[in-house]
């Protein structure tokens, strides 16, 4: 049977209160071939160590070095 992949985006930008949150519920989504794409936009606050604490291989995370705006 096919399971197609399923590709979450998520931008960030200090997002610290909420990003693990955030990653939690996908991840316990019943469904389970997806990827999560983090796209975090130059955040000044810690929201980079959170996401880097989880070790999925489906989560990749990309990270703007200057904040460019939503989605960028």
């Amino acid at each position: 049977m096919y399971t197609p992949l399923i590709s979450i985006l998520m931008p960030a930008f200090n997002a610290e209160k909420y990003i693990e949150k955030a990653i939690d519920s996908i991840k316990q989504q019943t469904y389970r071939n997806w990827e999560l794409l983090i796209c975090d936009d130059s955040s000044s606050d810690s929201t980079v160590s959170v996401i880097r604490n989880f070790s999925d291989s489906r989560i990749r995370f990309y990270q703007n070095e200057l904040n460019l705006g939503y989605l960028r």
